[in-house]
């Protein structure tokens, strides 16, 4: 065989092995939570995402062990387009919440670990995803769309950039969750039922009693504000009876006075 009919032959293989150990992976993970007694390979890939801040000081102070298992998963990340791979090899490797704490350059990580309860000599940048992840995702992307721009690969900045604005908008999701909720809870105390709304006045008034016998004082004295206001109507506009000639009597006074 020629190199390059080997180096073809080669690539299949390992995409197709790639693949069937993601396969393997997932039903290791389905499994785990009942408690089967699978082996596993030096718990992997329980590690993998990294959920903890103990676990990611962790793999940035001895990435080796996990490197196999991480290799493995992000190249089983390939999609259509590259800035999708790059979001599945980002699930892959870290939970949603590890996602919205850690940034690319590392700026303010070790306090943030620290905060967690995770001691760590590591500094900032040691802590930071291009110090700790990116190269793993610079490897995998070119394994999956080759080596030049001509095979389909992105520049190894747009990766980069691509990378540092999913982790950015990995805090924005969290945050908008956050404010979801509170809308939501906020709308909920302010949303109110007609029914509600006239159980809320008639208690500011005084009464907390809504049965109609309590009902009843309240509408006798409606009944007896309108009859008064009737009656004063009626006398300053009462008619007296005679056909055409009817008048009200503050006319006839002024007649029988002329």
């Amino acid at each position: 065989m020629r190199k390059n009919e080997l180096k073809a032959l080669e690539n299949s293989l390992t995409k197709q092995i790639t693949a069937m150990r993601t396969e393997v992976q997932s039903v290791l993970r389905f499994l785990e939570p009942v408690g089967a007694d699978i082996p596993t390979d030096n718990s992997e890939p329980s590690f993998w995402p990294i959920n903890s801040w103990e676990k990611y000081v962790q793999f940035a102070s001895s990435p080796n062990e996990h490197i196999s298992t991480l290799k493995s998963l992000l190249r089983s990340c390939k999609r259509d387009k590259w800035s999708d791979a790059l979001m599945a090899m980002l699930n892959e490797s870290l939970s949603k919440e590890m996602q919205a704490v850690i940034n690319l350059i590392g700026s303010d990580m070790r306090s943030r670990a620290v905060a967690a309860g995770v001691a760590t000599n590591l500094t900032d940048a040691q802590l930071g995803f291009q110090s700790t992840l990116l190269s793993h995702f610079q490897k995998a992307i070119t394994f999956i769309y080759g080596a030049t721009a001509e095979a389909g690969r992105p520049s190894e900045q747009s990766v980069r950039n691509t990378c540092r604005q999913q982790l950015k908008h990995g805090g924005d999701r969290l945050k908008g969750r956050s404010h979801r909720t509170g809308s939501q809870l906020l709308s909920g105390v302010q949303t109110q039922s007609p029914a509600s709304d006239s159980a809320v006045q008639r208690q500011s008034s005084g009464g907390s009693d809504s049965s109609p016998a309590s009902a009843a004082p309240y509408k006798d004295s409606l009944l007896v504000a309108a009859t008064q206001k009737s009656r004063f109507w009626q006398r300053r506009t009462k008619t007296v009876s005679g056909g055409s000639d009817s008048k009200p009597r503050f006319w006839q006074r002024r007649t029988k006075t002329s």
